[in-house]
């Protein structure tokens, strides 16, 4: 997984996801997110035809202890009805308590409508002190109907939404915290590093100079056998993938060579270079 490009077409276009791209660019929250919830992720898109990019669907993780959520947009789900060749159109509701929320989607051959209805103490989102989320607090009324829609168009057409949930089903996702616009990513160049015999071998760690690691100069370098080693094992781990190499640097660094690491950051990268380089 750690260097495969999963490439789909969605209804916006061609998608191109791996699993770098998702860690660096499309994890909202503070959590972790393992090799498997990313998987996971990759796969609804791909099965779905979704575009993260354009916000058509959110991997969500609060913490490292949390269950990550993948939440699809509204607009989405409205979308994909539209785009079904039995859709003949669906409306929603709420009774005049705001307690009760309704919505019914016409499909072709069906003599009545589909009908779905939500209760608001089933779905109003409360944060963990037991108080109402901002925006259930604020429009209850809204928030309710986009559950009773999402799940009546989940319910008349399975295969289109299958393993699609909105966020508004979900009471514990801050709606407000989520990125709305276009995903700003700029792939990174990947450039060349010169290349060490193929018999390096690694440093053993026990003779790696940690003087520097201590430093107190913010700018101070690594040492050259510091360097060295850090070069040798993620060759080693990664196949003599340079290029590999380079882009991890790149992206989690700013540095395109083991050389221009920082002392400073000697330690944190000497515990991920003799793992596979995607995992950070």
């Amino acid at each position: 997984m750690a260097n495969e490009v999963i490439k789909f077409e969605a209804s916006s276009g061609t998608v191109e996801l791996s699993s770098q791209i998702v860690r660096q660019y499309l994890v909202s929250g503070n959590g972790k997110v393992s090799d498997q919830e990313i998987m996971m992720f990759l796969k609804l898109c791909q099965y779905q035809k979704l575009n993260p990019f354009l916000r058509e669907v959110y991997l969500i993780k609060y913490s490292d202890s949390a269950s990550v959520s993948m939440v699809t947009g509204i607009e989405t789900f409205r979308k994909r009805a539209v785009q079904n060749a039995n859709y003949r159109g669906h409306q929603t509701g709420i009774s005049d308590d705001g307690k009760v929320a309704w919505c019914e989607v016409h499909v072709d051959g069906y003599v009545l409508p589909i009908r779905v209805e939500v209760d608001l103490y089933e779905y109003q989102g409360k944060k963990a002190d037991g108080t109402i989320t901002k925006m259930w607090a604020e429009k209850p009324r809204t928030m309710l109907k986009k559950v009773a829609e999402a799940q009546g168009l989940r319910t008349a057409f399975p295969d289109c939404f299958a393993g699609l949930y909105s966020a508004e089903e979900m009471s514990y996702i801050d709606m407000t915290a989520l990125p709305t616009g276009e995903v700003n990513m700029t792939p990174s160049k990947t450039s060349t590093v010169k290349e060490k015999p193929d018999d390096v071998q690694p440093i053993p760690e026990s003779e790696t100079p940690a003087e520097a690691a201590t430093e107190s100069q913010k700018d101070k370098k690594v040492t050259p056998a510091q360097a060295k080693w850090l070069y040798a094992t993620a060759m080693a781990a990664n196949n003599k993938n340079t290029g590999l190499l380079v882009a991890w640097l790149k992206d989690n660094y700013g540095v395109t060579n083991t050389a221009d690491v920082l002392a400073t950051d000697f330690e944190m990268v000497k515990s991920y270079v003799s793992k596979p380089l995607i995992v950070n």
